[in-house]
């Protein structure tokens, strides 16, 4: 009889990633190796290269073209993951190797919970000497304790019940607040949402670390938005017949694209308006230089 996968582990890239922590860690874990798959979905069409010798991973490739879009990876993973219970951690943790058997432990006592692992981070590049246990609990901090990307544990049922991950075009971006708006989601059907106090993730620093970016503020608006009119449903999700029907979730997001890319236009005109006053000025400084030698040359001859 063939044993029931108990966890499932979803993680995204789309070429971008520098290294696959997070797969080598989940393939290493006291959790019976038959009770858990991995998953990693790849938008793209190459997964990267360091994933082949990992055990135990299953590697799907949505070859998509355009703007990356992790939502279209998200649900595809929790579309064919077999497991009840679905962890989504960022793609570069480390993770000890009890992690999973101490999740699943949470999981009975809390079955319906939504539960988040504090993520600490390395702060600066070469903060950390070596990548040791102690290293990464010494150096490492909790930056943003409510960062509701850095790794999701909830049931599958929860997840469909929401019709899965975003994929309106308002979340096409590398930068995004999907980890916020699944949490708002949760909130709305009344999830008890809890952050695990026994379990920590490790995130070591790299070059889109902690970067800021204008389209999570406009996802931001999105989502409170979408709190107040109480619509838990994806305007894009996993399954059609169960996306949000409101109408006026949709419209709202597809103004605050429109108004972002006015404001985009209008950007560039002014950067266009500088470019002319600045050019202006350095002729202005010339003028000036032409001006102040004219003058030097005058005082010289005085002096003499």
């Amino acid at each position: 009889m063939e044993t029931q996968v108990k966890i499932s582990i979803i993680m995204v890239d789309a070429g971008f990633r520098e290294n696959v922590y997070s797969a080598e860690h989940f393939s290493n874990q006291t959790f019976d190796d038959k009770e858990y798959e991995i998953i990693w979905v790849e938008f793209y069409d190459k997964p990267n290269i360091k994933l082949k010798n990992i055990p135990r991973l299953k590697t799907i490739t949505l070859a998509r073209t355009g703007k990356y879009h992790s939502s279209f990876c998200f649900n595809k993973g929790i579309e064919v993951a077999k497991g009840e219970l679905i962890v989504i951690p960022d793609a570069d943790l480390f993770v000890k190797p009890n992690f999973l058997e101490t999740l699943w432990k949470n999981y009975l006592r809390y079955p319906d919970a939504v539960q988040y692992i504090y993520r600490f981070d390395e702060i600066k590049k070469g903060s950390l000497s070596n990548l040791s246990w102690e290293e990464l609990e010494k150096k490492c901090s909790l930056i943003n304790p409510n960062n509701y990307g850095g790794c999701l544990s909830v049931k599958k049922k929860w997840l469909i019940a929401i019709n899965g991950y975003e994929m309106h075009p308002i979340f096409e971006s590398g930068f995004h607040a999907n980890g916020l708006d699944i949490y708002t989601r949760f909130k709305i059907i009344g999830l008890p949402i809890r952050w695990n106090p026994e379990l920590k993730a490790f995130h070591i620093w790299h070059s889109s670390t902690r970067v800021n970016s204008k389209l999570y503020e406009i996802q931001k608006q999105f989502i409170s938005y979408r709190a107040r009119t109480l619509k838990y449903r994806a305007i894009m999700g996993i399954n059609p017949m169960l996306n949000d029907e409101s109408g006026y979730l949709e419209k709202f997001a597809n103004e605050l694209i429109k108004t972002d890319k006015k404001s985009f236009v209008l950007m560039l005109k002014k950067l266009k308006k500088g470019k002319k006053y600045f050019v202006l000025m350095l002729k202005k400084l010339k003028k000036g230089k032409k001006y102040f030698a004219r003058k030097l040359k005058k005082l010289m001859f005085v002096v003499k």
